[in-house]
C-alpha cells in the first residue's frame, strides 16, 4: 500500500548528466519490484523520472504515481503523455469526502495503466475554474468524476450519485469499449435533429 506521489514537470532531480550509467550511485529502478524496494528502504526516498527515447512515464512512474494533482505546472506533463485519456476526480480540498475518494481512484488506477491517467482536481483552486467550466462543473457541484479524451477533444460525465470503486470502473470499462462514446454520438445526434 504506497501512497499517491504528485509528480510536477517543472521540478527536475540532476542527479547526473548520465544517470543511467553503469558507474552511477544511483540506483535505478527498471521494474514495479524495484521501486517497492527501494520505497521501502527508508522513511523518505525521492525518485526521478529521465525522459529517455521519447517516453516520459514507464510502468514504475505509473504505478507510483496512482494519481496525479492538476495545476498549471502537472498540466503540461498531462498534455505532452502518450496517454490521452484522463479520468478525473473534481473534489473539494478540506470536504470529508475528499481524501476517502482519493484513496479510492488511486488504488483503481493502475488497473489502467498505459489507457488513462488519474488526476484529482481541487475545485476550490481558482486556477482550476476553467477545468471544471470544460465539464460544466461549479465547486457546489462536486465531488465529480469525468473522462476528458484529449485526441477527441470530448469530455464524459459520470452521472451523480455515490463514487463508488464498482462505478468507477464500470464508467472507466464502458469508455474503454466504446460504449459511452456511442451514447454520446446518439445523445448529440437526437439533439441535432432536433433543431
Amino acid at each position: 500500500s504506497i501512497p499517491p506521489l504528485f509528480l510536477y514537470p517543472n521540478i527536475t532531480l540532476l542527479a547526473s548528466f548520465r544517470p543511467f550509467s553503469t558507474d552511477s550511485a544511483l540506483p535505478r529502478l527498471a521494474d514495479v519490484a524495484a521501486a517497492e524496494a527501494f520505497i521501502d528502504s527508508a522513511e523518505v526516498v525521492i525518485i526521478g523520472f529521465f525522459k529517455v527515447r521519447g517516453s516520459v512515464c514507464n510502468s514504475v512512474c505509473e504505478f507510483v504515481c496512482g494519481m496525479q494533482e492538476y495545476n498549471q505546472a502537472s498540466a503540461v506533463g498531462l498534455f505532452q503523455s502518450e496517454v490521452k485519456v484522463h479520468l478525473l476526480l473534481f473534489a473539494n480540498r478540506g470536504s470529508a469526502d475528499y481524501k476517502p475518494l482519493q484513496e479510492k481512484l488511486a488504488a483503481l488506477a493502475p488497473h489502467y495503466t498505459g489507457k488513462m491517467l488519474f488526476v484529482l482536481i481541487n475545485g476550490k483552486v481558482k486556477s482550476n475554474e476553467r477545468a471544471l467550466g470544460y465539464f460544466n462543473l461549479k465547486p457546489g457541484d462536486l465531488p465529480r468524476v469525468g473522462i476528458y479524451d484529449a485526441d477527441s477533444d470530448k469530455t464524459f460525465l459520470l452521472p451523480e450519485g455515490e463514487i463508488s470503486t464498482e462505478r468507477v470502473q464500470n464508467f472507466c470499462d464502458s469508455f474503454i469499449s466504446g460504449e459511452l462514446q456511442k451514447e454520446k454520438e446518439s445523445e448529440e445526434n437526437k439533439k441535432k435533429s432536433e433543431l
